[in-house]
């Protein structure tokens, strides 16, 4: 793997910025935010080109975010404002940040920077996008459509143009075209095939939906996909009984690999058909008792 031969360069030569910082974003990609965030110190302390010392200040932001030390990220945005960097997402990360430390007017103050900035790289477009979503999803979907541009493959851009043509334009038709574009390119196609399901069966078109319900179950367990799959038969449920078995079937597969789905399921639209019925009324009690046991 590319992190594996970071790896081994740094044991060639530890003094060597660059592999260090290539090395804490596959870390981080992974998730692996205590081992990314330690890469990203070493860039930081070995002096790299100040392009690099930037992404870095910022890639640490997002590690120690993961890692829930909101103080600790909140300095490395600032380094990284202080220093230029170009992003303009670091104004909606910092704005976050401010206001989950109860910094309101902070908050507000760099959401209104990053609003009135033009984005230059695709993560940036991304991130006003879903800052304009709530009050101008119309402009939202024109810098989902800018990322596009830079990046045609971007998954989140993707999602994103299908999150606000599907939920605030109630375009949901025009929004099986980037799910379309996901089941594509997406690393996970599996979830992208359930998420395609999941809009073709609030549409009605059945076969189309069972098909993609069927594509999403090769995932194995992966609850988010097994939830969405149980979305799919739960709205195709008609006089026949076989899609409400297999809705509480898939149901009951997702509750037992991640319990906390119970909230989502018990107001989930999607799931109408199926919530009153007492199987699925055990299970999400089930799912609870076992939560709150931990």
């Amino acid at each position: 793997t590319s992190r594996a031969c970071f790896t081994t360069c740094l044991a060639l030569q530890p003094q060597l910025p660059l592999a260090y910082f290539l090395r804490g974003i596959c870390r981080l990609d992974q998730r692996d935010f205590k081992d990314a965030a330690n890469d990203f110190d070493q860039v930081l302390s070995q002096g790299a080109d100040r392009s690099v010392e930037l992404a870095a200040q910022l890639n640490l932001a997002l590690a120690r975010i993961g890692l829930r030390q909101p103080q600790l990220a909140m300095e490395s945005l600032d380094a990284a404002i202080d220093g230029g960097i170009t992003a303009t997402r670091v104004f909606f990360l910092r704005a976050r940040l401010r206001r989950q430390l109860g910094d309101e007017a902070g908050a507000d103050q760099d959401l209104a920077e990053g609003l009135r900035r033009t984005p230059e790289d695709e993560a940036s477009w991304i991130a006003r996008g879903v800052a304009r979503v709530k009050d101008d999803p119309r402009g939202a979907l024109s810098d989902f459509r800018e990322a596009l541009r830079i990046n045609p493959a971007s998954e989140p851009a993707l999602q994103n143009m299908a999150h606000v043509l599907s939920g605030p334009m109630e375009q949901p038709a025009d929004a099986i075209e980037p799910m379309s574009e996901l089941v594509e390119h997406s690393p996970r196609a599996e979830l992208a095939h359930a998420n395609r399901g999941v809009l073709l069966a609030r549409l009605g078109r059945r076969e189309a939906a069972i098909a993609d319900a069927e594509a999403a179950a090769r995932a194995g367990d992966d609850p988010d996909v097994s939830y969405r799959i149980a979305c799919i038969h739960a709205l195709l449920v008609d006089d026949e009984h076989t899609e409400t078995t297999r809705a509480i079937q898939w149901l009951a597969r997702s509750l037992r690999d991640r319990s906390s789905l119970f909230r989502i399921a018990l107001s989930d639209p999607d799931l109408a058909k199926i919530r009153q019925r007492p199987e699925t009324r055990r299970l999400l009690e089930a799912a609870q008792v076992l939560l709150e046991s931990r």
